[in-house]
């Protein structure tokens, strides 16, 4: 319900390998797909897990309706465009994603588009690794790179989160791209712990990983949004701060249609509220203020 009426166009990129253990969690397992319902299938019928509550909390954050609830997305008149990338792990019992089958959803994008559809931002609350140094990063992950590189040029914006690692000097692959935009977490609400840390409002998350080179924080502790199926839940994550900032970049690319990419952060970076992360005192960030 918090969803509906959202979805204008759907897409799933994911790998079908058996002898490894890897299950594609597309339809049919198909290994890609644009049909309508093609980012949809979140219940692996041969193993019987849940594998996409993590994108229906992400997407109810930016763009929920608010549906039967007293509270929305950030962006709810926005439009939504589900596109799957991840594989199922029969030995982990978890998902996750090549960069071949990410690289084929920011293609996904692109065509999209090219084909008219007016698209403000993309969200990718995934990551993995971490790099210190962000031309590192950038030579480690050049075809995603360069996609991104499009996708900006094109004024649109790829926001990603720097990952859960409690790193204080590093950021995930591939949020450290210096293309994109990267988003670490602060809380929303006190009354929390997190390893042995207090909860503040404004206050980084202990998980979060930051580095010289984040450039946004968002709320990302404690989170309500939607869980399949018709149900919500809190969760905690700097996967839950990313798409505060593609619902915030939705609303400025409405208000301000031809603002570039590079408007639209400084934006957000002038008018955030400075925080110094409690971790390492000499890394202030903005967290956003979409009003302001």
């Amino acid at each position: 319900p918090f969803l509906r009426g959202t979805v204008v166009a759907e897409a799933c990129y994911s790998t079908q390998n058996p002898a490894a253990g890897e299950y594609s969690l597309c339809p049919g397992r198909a290994t890609a797909t644009t049909a309508s319902g093609a980012a949809a299938y979140c219940y692996d019928n041969t193993y019987g897990n849940w594998a996409c509550d993590h994108g229906t909390h992400v997407a109810g954050i930016a763009v929920g309706r608010g549906g039967n609830q007293t509270f929305s997305g950030v962006a709810k008149g926005g439009n939504l465009i589900p596109i799957q990338v991840f594989t199922w792990d029969v030995y982990s019992s978890d998902s996750f994603a090549y960069f071949s089958d990410i690289n084929r959803g920011l293609q996904r994008v692109i065509d999209l588009h090219n084909a008219g559809v007016k698209i403000a931002a993309v969200n990718m609350s995934l990551g993995g690794g971490s790099y210190t140094i962000q031309s590192t990063c950038d030579s480690a992950n050049l075809s995603t790179k360069a996609l991104i590189d499009t996708l900006k040029s094109k004024g649109i914006a790829t926001v990603i989160a720097s990952g859960n690692e409690s790193k204080t000097n590093a950021i995930s692959a591939p949020g450290c791209i210096s293309s994109a935009v990267s988003v670490g977490a602060t809380w929303d609400t006190s009354g929390w712990t997190c390893s042995g840390s207090s909860s503040a409002q404004d206050k980084v998350a202990c998980y979060s990983n930051t580095a010289s080179f984040l450039d946004l924080l968002a709320p990302g502790s404690a989170i309500d949004a939607s869980v399949p199926t018709s149900t919500y839940a809190t969760y905690h994550g700097t996967s839950m701060a990313t798409p505060h900032v593609a619902g915030c970049w939705a609303l400025l690319k409405a208000a301000k249609p031809d603002a570039s990419v590079d408007a639209i952060e400084a934006a957000l970076k002038n008018t955030g509220k400075a925080v110094s992360d409690y971790r390492a005192t000499s890394i202030v960030k903005p967290r956003i203020d979409c009003h302001a």
